[in-house]
């Protein structure tokens, strides 16, 4: 990890195995995640960000649902980018 982030280990993303736990906890807790199969997948192997690529937009289409007048909603798209 030094080699690749130049010495800096809180520089750009580097996603180990124990942090794809941690993010698929939080995952679970907004309410989308990627199936079963496919995080024991994952955790055994190397991650598949493609994996990941749908789940911004369901968020984002849930919070338009739950605010349909279209106010300012707690989420943006920029943190939401997988």
């Amino acid at each position: 990890m030094e080699e690749r982030t130049g010495g800096k280990h809180a520089r750009g993303t580097n996603v180990i195995p124990f942090s794809m736990h941690n993010i698929d906890e939080l995952l679970d807790d907004v309410g989308v995640n990627v199936g079963p199969l496919v995080r024991a997948a994952q955790w055994l192997g190397p991650v598949n960000p493609r994996s990941y690529r749908k789940l911004a937009a369901k968020v984002q289409r849930r919070g338009a649902e739950a605010d349909p007048a279209g106010g300012q909603r707690a989420t943006s798209q920029a943190t939401l980018k997988v």
